[in-house]
């Protein structure tokens, strides 16, 4: 058997280390991505609810109160203090 523990060898031997660090580098940046887009994902579906929510209340507000609100009767009545 030859000896393989020679200059190439061992420079082989430290790509490979260093491949497997970038490989590790690039997962832990994946998951970090994979994370941020399920916070994006929560919180778009947290905003399409809010404003559901406050598309709804509009329409109510328009169809129901708004009709009251016009036939509501008031006095504007401007008073001095001396």
């Amino acid at each position: 058997m030859e000896a393989c523990n020679d200059g190439p060898h061992n420079k082989l031997l430290e790509e490979v280390s260093e491949i497997a660090h970038s490989i590790k580098v690039l997962e832990d940046k994946l998951q970090e991505g994979n994370e941020a887009l399920g916070d994006l994902l929560r919180n778009k579906q947290r905003l399409e609810k809010d404003i559901k929510v406050k598309k709804n209340s509009l329409l109510i507000d328009q169809q129901k109160c708004m009709s009251m609100r016009r036939s509501f009767p008031y006095n504007v009545v401007a008073t001095r203090y001396y």
